[in-house]
């Protein structure tokens, strides 16, 4: 069993979470040989979760220690975690779960949400734990249904950058998640 991380004084939460989520994957066999997991495995010793991934013009997908950065550049931020999961700024909250039916109808809010603030020239930041699912999840919903991008399209261009993303569409009932998004 892989050595928890250690975390220097310089190092995120969502840093060390990352390293550690990468750690476990690898000492699984299981998982360390399953494509759907070699890219996490691969990108996570060189990416902060923290930083500001610019997926559209000004729209970003961060994580939670990313909050800070995203309010002082002035944008409107969506956490999309569960309620109290997370002690963070933000201007809406609008909490998305694994495999809850109603995840589309938040969906639809963030995606009208996004649009509405983007038309109005607000770069916005959507955040979750990590940056990594379920903020991946609402952009991927945006691009796909006010950009009328195909889901496989808007999370290849989300992977391209912010590679430690995952597709997570199967927990608002969406077809059935991409297994290599390289």
């Amino acid at each position: 069993m892989p050595e928890p991380i250690t975390q220097p004084d310089d190092m995120t939460d969502s840093r060390a979470q990352l390293l550690e989520m990468r750690a476990n994957l690898m000492g699984h066999p299981r998982y360390a040989d399953d494509p759907k997991y070699a890219r996490l495995i691969e990108v996570a010793p060189d990416f902060e979760p923290s930083e500001l991934s610019e997926i559209v013009d000004g729209l970003f997908i961060t994580s939670r220690d990313g909050v800070e950065a995203a309010m002082m550049e002035g944008q409107f931020i969506i956490n999309v975690t569960q309620r109290g999961e997370l002690d963070t700024y933000y201007d809406a909250q609008i909490s998305l779960y694994p495999h809850d039916p109603t995840n589309i109808i938040r969906l639809k809010t963030i995606a009208l949400l996004i649009d509405e603030l983007l038309k109005d020239h607000r770069a916005v930041a959507v955040h979750c734990s990590m940056g990594m699912e379920r903020s991946v999840l609402a952009v991927a919903y945006f691009m796909h249904t006010k950009m009328d991008m195909g889901l496989d399209e808007a999370y290849a261009h989300i992977v391209e950058r912010r590679p430690i993303a995952w597709d997570r569409r199967e927990w608002a009932g969406l077809d059935e998640p991409v297994t290599d998004l390289r």
